[in-house]
Parts: structure tokens; C-alpha cells; sequence
């Protein structure tokens, strides 16, 4: 009689799912860094392009009102309607388009020296309207 004994086709069976697990596990590990860089360079095409629509629009910069710091959204929206940005940018966190609450908040601390007018001396980041909709740290 010839063919496989049911512990040859078991042990062949294991050994397949032990694969298709460790497989499994670093096809998802893979995407989602790969989701995740995407997310960080997106984030800093965001502040680039915030940081050019500043220059365009100095008065969106945010200006100091008797404290030592100030803060003040760009709406990514208005990135996009001035073409700073693709239209059909996607979130890769999410997948979908950005919502109306994401921006790019720019904000100083001031020195007693008063405030700057370059816009690269202030700080921008990406801000979410939901939380989760962010990059992990």
C-alpha cells in the first residue's frame, strides 16, 4: 500500500499553518509601518504646505494678545482650495478624505523680544477633529 499515513498529513498541515501564521503576521506588521511612514510624510507635506500658505497669507500667522503664546488653525480645506495640496489628498489612517476639523495649528511661544515675522520661526502641527485619526506616535 502506498500514500501518507494521517501523522505524515498532519505534520505536513501544522507545519503549513505555522507558516501561513508567521506569513500572515509580517504581511500586517509590514502594512501597517508602511501605513504609518506614509502618515508622517504626509503630515509633513501638510506643514509644508501650511508653512507656504503662511507666506502667501501673512495674516493667518497668530499674533500675541498680551500672553507669551499664541496659537491659530490653518483648515486643511484652505489648503486645498488655494491648491496648496491635491484635492483628493486621503487620510491613510483612515482612508478617506479629511475632515472638516483637521488642520494645521500654528503657534509661537514670544520672548521678550516681541514677535517674529517668519513663518518658519513658529511651530506647526497636524491637528485631527477626531484624535484617532492621527499618526501614533
Amino acid at each position: 500500500m502506498r500514500g501518507f499515513t494521517l501523522a505524515e498529513l498532519m505534520g505536513v498541515i501544522v507545519i503549513l499553518g505555522i507558516l501561513a501564521v508567521v506569513i500572515t503576521t509580517t504581511i500586517d506588521k509590514n502594512i501597517t509601518n508602511s501605513r504609518n511612514e506614509t502618515c508622517k510624510s504626509q503630515e509633513e507635506n501638510l506643514i509644508q504646505a501650511a508653512q507656504m500658505y503662511v507666506t502667501d497669507n501673512p495674516d493667518v500667522l497668530p499674533r500675541l494678545n498680551g500672553g507669551q503664546h499664541a496659537e491659530k488653525p490653518v483648515p486643511i480645506s484652505d489648503l486645498i482650495a488655494g491648491n496648496y495640496i491635491e484635492s483628493d489628498m486621503e487620510n491613510p489612517m483612515t482612508g478617506a478624505a479629511y475632515k472638516s476639523g483637521d488642520a494645521v495649528l500654528i503657534s509661537i511661544d514670544y520672548d521678550s523680544t516681541g514677535q517674529t515675522s517668519d513663518p518658519k520661526n513658529y511651530h506647526y502641527e497636524v491637528t485631527y477633529a477626531n484624535s484617532e485619526d492621527g499618526c501614533p506616535e
